[in-house]
């Protein structure tokens, strides 16, 4: 949408002239609803970029923008090198898209999801050459 204003401005006498100025309103980008629906910490085992990862954060992610929902799942293995070591590395994140089309976030559509998550993420771990071990969880679940 544009809006015109029209500015008279006099520089001499009897002489007008007109200047346009366009205005321009634009609708700002909408950002893209981003929310962990769960994530939960567990010991894991595997051996990205010569480093050995002792845990794993299985994370189920929800993208809606502009009338479209996607979910999406990640497996995150990271060094845990002590009990209170959660810094998170960047080098052996795994994703993969287990829903996505027209709609919105559906508790229904979650509670399906969440129903195969941990055979997904074991999938997701094994192709990459990880393993998650579900018995030990390192934190509890967190939703969203």
């Amino acid at each position: 949408m544009a809006i015109m204003l029209l500015v008279e401005h006099k520089f001499a006498p009897q002489q007008h002239y007109f200047v346009r100025i366009f205005l321009y309103l634009v609708k700002p980008e909408r950002a893209m609803a981003t929310i962990n629906v769960y994530e939960q910490y567990f010991k894991a085992k595997g051996t990205f970029g010569g480093v050995e990862r002792k845990a794993a954060a299985v994370i189920l992610i929800s993208n809606s923008d502009d009338g479209r929902i996607k979910y999406e799942l990640a497996v995150n293995f990271f060094p845990h090198r002590s009990e209170d070591d959660f810094a998170i590395s960047y080098d052996a994140y795994f994703s993969k898209v287990l829903y996505e089309a027209d709609g919105r976030r559906s508790r229904k559509r979650e509670s399906g999801l969440m129903e195969i998550l941990r055979e997904e993420a074991d999938v997701l771990a094994g192709d990459n050459g990880g393993t998650i071990f579900w018995d030990k969880s390192l934190i509890e679940p967190r939703r969203g």
